[in-house]
């Protein structure tokens, strides 16, 4: 029974791990559709009054997009707070608004 303890908080923490994971959609939705849109065309009154441009998908990689974010001074607050596992999921679930 000893031997078992170990295998159970292993597989626990691979479940965990594996809940964890970062839900692009979801994080979207929390930090980035209130400017741009639920579908990415900017068209939010915040966006609107920020000017804010719609997302184009597929032209810059989750590396560059990363980068991007963390430099752009409109971004600071949300890239801050959120790590690069999670940018990544959020550059991997962009919906389409250009």
């Amino acid at each position: 029974m000893r031997s078992a303890v170990p295998v159970v908080l292993a597989l626990g923490s691979l479940a965990a791990a594996t809940a964890f994971a970062a839900d692009g959609a979801a994080l979207y939705a929390a930090n980035c559709a209130k400017c741009h849109g639920e579908d990415g065309k900017a068209q939010t009154p915040v966006g609107k009054a920020m000017k804010v441009p719609p997302l184009k998908t597929g032209e810059v990689s989750p590396e560059n997009l990363i980068g991007y974010l963390r430099r752009n001074e409109k971004h600071k607050s949300v890239a801050g707070e959120l790590s690069d596992e999670e940018l990544t999921a959020i550059a991997k679930a962009l919906p389409s608004g250009g």
